[in-house]
């Protein structure tokens, strides 16, 4: 008898996805229907689909669904992230250390599971951004797959628009790539996607007579009188994470010369800090949408050296670190918490620095 092949990737993927649904359903509880955006979300949901299906067959509210909804997105997103580590060829354990990284970012792990959108926008973000680098391990690509790059990007954008942070990441990656069939293909796939999304969102205003996603934008900023920059939120965006993402960030500026995917992924970057500030109110839900770009740096810098084992602990004490942090915040409301975490932080990374053998280096490993 056959014996059936595991999927190891795929498996572990998914159970940290059901792991951390279940650490923070439980959790963060307390905030699930504080956030301001969710009567927006919930009502938006009622106006566009009225009962909606499950509703009406099962008499489900549009909260559980919701709820059940954003619970799915978890698991799919760290599935696919997951996939998206594996087509840049990082072995199975930089793949779940991914994963853990991307829900112990603090903005991931409070609002994935409230009654917002914000984890479909990653979930998108990270499935575009997959179906691209996926599709360049293939020689030949059928219409069928363009078609669903395609209406990736529209569902995704319409659902979240921080699902556009994959273009960001695509788009630079595309401009270097050599191969003029790719960029052909792939730009006429983007334009199209452009082109619906703005039909859809003309559809809609003029239907429900609603302002269109641009008009809204423009709306804030008259509230606001300009940008309201929440600096206080941007160091706990990342956490005790930005000090890797530096680390990986130098880890990219020194294989730049004459390595296409350094530098596309370096441009990536530069071009997510204006995008960032599109939103009149930025925040660390804002900044956190370039979580996968950013925990993309941090494995290029963790692939760099034989001896893993202190880097892997200092990263896994950070992840930790941010959730046990951010619950004390938002549950307890004690003061200084953060700057007596970083302080803490910063004394065990200098004391654990002198046992990383950071001379030793390897070829780093930049694919595709």
């Amino acid at each position: 008898m056959k014996s059936l092949k595991i999927n190891h990737s795929l498996l572990f993927s998914a159970t940290q996805g059901l792991f951390f649904c279940v650490i923070y359903l439980f959790l963060f509880e307390f905030l699930r229907y504080n956030e301001a955006d969710t009567p927006n979300f919930v009502n938006a949901a009622k106006m566009l689909l009225g009962p909606g299906l499950i509703n009406k067959l099962w008499g489900f509210k549009v909260e559980s669904i919701m709820l059940f909804q954003n619970i799915v997105f978890v698991i799919l997103t760290a599935i696919y992230f997951g996939k998206l580590l594996q087509a840049l060829d990082f072995d199975l354990k930089k793949q779940q250390l991914g994963i853990f990284m991307l829900f112990t970012v603090q903005a991931i792990a409070v609002h994935s599971l409230e009654l917002i959108n914000d984890i479909a926008g990653i979930f998108f973000s990270v499935f575009i951004t997959y179906l691209y680098f996926k599709s360049l391990q293939q020689k030949k690509k059928h219409l069928y797959f363009y078609l669903l790059f395609s209406l990736s990007i529209v569902i995704g954008i319409l659902s979240k628009e921080s699902a556009g942070m994959a273009l960001i990441i695509i788009v630079p990656h595309l401009l270097l790539n050599e191969s003029k069939r790719t960029k052909y293909h792939f730009s006429i796939s983007i334009l199209f996607s452009g082109v619906l999304i703005l039909l859809v969102q003309t559809v809609i205003s003029i239907y429900f007579e609603t302002h269109d996603a641009f008009s809204n934008v423009i709306e804030e900023f008259k509230i606001n009188n300009g940008f309201n920059i929440r600096w206080a939120q941007i160091p706990h965006s990342f956490d005790v994470y930005w000090i890797f993402i530096i680390l990986g960030t130098i880890s990219l500026i020194k294989k730049r010369k004459k390595n296409h995917t350094a530098n596309s992924w370096l441009l990536s970057g530069l071009a997510t800090i204006p995008f960032l500030l599109l939103w009149a109110t930025v925040q660390d839900r804002t900044i956190a949408v370039a979580a996968p770009l950013f925990i993309v740096y941090i494995l290029f810098f963790v692939d760099q050296y034989k001896n893993k084992l202190a880097l892997y602990i200092l990263i896994i004490i950070a992840g930790i670190g941010n959730i046990i942090s951010t619950y004390l915040i938002y549950k307890h409301n004690f003061n200084n918490v953060l700057e007596v975490y970083y302080l803490s932080y910063a004394s065990l990374f200098l004391f654990l620095w002198l046992f990383i053998p950071y001379h030793n280096f390897k070829s780093i490993n930049l694919k595709p």
